[in-house]
Protein backbone atom coordinates (compact mmCIF):
# COMPACT_ATOMS: atom_id res chain seq x y z
CA UNK A 1 0.00 0.00 0.00
CA UNK A 2 1.60 3.20 -0.90
CA UNK A 3 2.58 5.61 2.26
CA UNK A 4 -0.52 8.37 3.33
CA UNK A 5 0.76 11.78 2.57
CA UNK A 6 0.83 14.17 5.17
CA UNK A 7 -2.11 16.32 5.30
CA UNK A 8 -0.94 19.70 4.09
CA UNK A 9 -2.21 23.06 6.18
CA UNK A 10 -3.50 25.74 4.60
CA UNK A 11 -1.11 28.25 3.32
CA UNK A 12 1.82 25.39 3.45
CA UNK A 13 1.94 24.63 -0.25
CA UNK A 14 4.01 27.06 -2.52
CA UNK A 15 3.44 27.44 -6.34
CA UNK A 16 6.60 27.81 -8.89
CA UNK A 17 7.02 31.63 -7.63
CA UNK A 18 6.66 31.12 -3.78
CA UNK A 19 2.89 32.12 -3.68
CA UNK A 20 0.33 30.25 -1.43
CA UNK A 21 -2.68 29.87 -3.54
CA UNK A 22 -5.14 28.18 -0.56
CA UNK A 23 -4.23 31.40 1.56
CA UNK A 24 -5.02 33.56 -1.53
CA UNK A 25 -1.71 34.85 -3.22
CA UNK A 26 -1.16 34.54 -7.10
CA UNK A 27 1.81 35.88 -8.96
CA UNK A 28 1.46 39.41 -10.20
CA UNK A 29 4.08 39.49 -13.17
CA UNK A 30 3.51 43.14 -13.35
CA UNK A 31 4.11 43.84 -9.54
CA UNK A 32 6.49 40.71 -9.15
CA UNK A 33 5.18 39.90 -6.32
CA UNK A 34 3.37 37.43 -4.65
CA UNK A 35 -0.07 39.27 -3.77
CA UNK A 36 -3.73 38.94 -2.83
CA UNK A 37 -5.55 40.81 -5.57
CA UNK A 38 -8.05 42.14 -3.54
CA UNK A 39 -5.30 43.77 -1.87
CA UNK A 40 -2.88 44.52 -4.48
CA UNK A 41 -3.22 46.44 -7.86
CA UNK A 42 -1.49 47.95 -10.86
CA UNK A 43 -3.43 50.97 -11.93
CA UNK A 44 -2.74 53.93 -14.63
CA UNK A 45 -3.22 57.50 -13.21
CA UNK A 46 -3.32 60.70 -14.93
CA UNK A 47 -1.90 63.29 -12.89
CA UNK A 48 -3.14 66.55 -13.46
CA UNK A 49 -0.19 69.58 -14.53
CA UNK A 50 -0.98 71.89 -11.13
CA UNK A 51 -2.61 71.05 -7.80
CA UNK A 52 -5.43 71.66 -5.94
CA UNK A 53 -6.17 73.22 -2.61
CA UNK A 54 -7.72 70.90 -0.34
CA UNK A 55 -7.91 70.33 2.97
CA UNK A 56 -6.88 66.78 4.82
CA UNK A 57 -5.48 66.87 8.55
CA UNK A 58 -4.67 70.71 7.39
CA UNK A 59 -4.86 72.83 4.21
CA UNK A 60 -2.50 71.28 1.80
CA UNK A 61 -2.07 71.23 -1.88
CA UNK A 62 -3.32 68.02 -3.41
CA UNK A 63 -2.59 66.04 -6.86
CA UNK A 64 -5.44 65.93 -9.43
CA UNK A 65 -5.99 62.46 -10.72
CA UNK A 66 -8.41 60.62 -12.63
CA UNK A 67 -7.51 56.57 -13.11
CA UNK A 68 -7.19 55.19 -17.05
CA UNK A 69 -9.12 51.96 -17.33
CA UNK A 70 -8.59 49.30 -19.96
CA UNK A 71 -11.01 49.23 -22.85
CA UNK A 72 -12.93 52.70 -20.84
CA UNK A 73 -12.65 56.48 -20.78
CA UNK A 74 -10.87 57.75 -17.60
CA UNK A 75 -12.94 58.61 -14.51
CA UNK A 76 -13.14 62.17 -13.16
CA UNK A 77 -10.91 64.31 -12.20
CA UNK A 78 -10.44 63.87 -8.38
CA UNK A 79 -8.56 64.92 -5.60
CA UNK A 80 -5.48 62.72 -4.88
CA UNK A 81 -4.46 63.17 -0.72
CA UNK A 82 -1.56 60.24 -0.50
CA UNK A 83 1.65 60.39 -1.49
CA UNK A 84 3.21 58.40 -4.62
CA UNK A 85 6.36 56.88 -3.12
CA UNK A 86 9.08 57.27 -5.90
CA UNK A 87 7.13 60.04 -7.67
CA UNK A 88 7.92 63.73 -7.18
CA UNK A 89 5.23 66.22 -8.87
CA UNK A 90 6.46 68.72 -11.28
CA UNK A 91 3.94 71.55 -11.63
CA UNK A 92 3.34 72.57 -14.78
CA UNK A 93 3.52 68.82 -16.19
CA UNK A 94 0.93 66.27 -16.81
CA UNK A 95 1.86 62.60 -16.08
CA UNK A 96 0.37 59.69 -17.14
CA UNK A 97 1.95 56.94 -14.04
CA UNK A 98 1.40 52.99 -13.48
CA UNK A 99 1.13 52.98 -9.73
CA UNK A 100 1.29 49.95 -7.50
CA UNK A 101 -2.45 50.59 -4.67
CA UNK A 102 -1.64 48.39 -1.55
CA UNK A 103 -4.14 47.91 1.29
CA UNK A 104 -2.79 49.24 4.68
CA UNK A 105 -3.07 46.66 7.31
CA UNK A 106 -4.32 48.68 10.62
CA UNK A 107 -3.81 52.16 9.31
CA UNK A 108 -3.01 55.51 11.64
CA UNK A 109 -6.79 56.60 12.87
CA UNK A 110 -6.06 59.81 10.89
CA UNK A 111 -3.89 57.82 7.39
CA UNK A 112 -5.26 56.61 4.26
CA UNK A 113 -5.74 52.50 3.96
CA UNK A 114 -3.92 53.02 0.71
CA UNK A 115 -0.29 52.94 0.36
CA UNK A 116 0.85 54.29 -3.17
CA UNK A 117 4.07 53.70 -4.93
CA UNK A 118 5.26 54.17 -8.60
CA UNK A 119 5.62 51.33 -11.24
CA UNK A 120 6.92 53.91 -13.72
CA UNK A 121 6.28 56.81 -15.63
CA UNK A 122 4.08 56.17 -19.18
CA UNK A 123 4.64 58.96 -20.62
Amino acid sequence: APAEQPALKIGSEVDAHGCKPSAGYTWNNELASCVRPWRSRAITLEVAAERQDCIGLIPMQCLRVREHLPGQEPSAWGLFYSPISGYTHTPGQARLLRVREDEVDKPLADASSRRYSLIQMLD
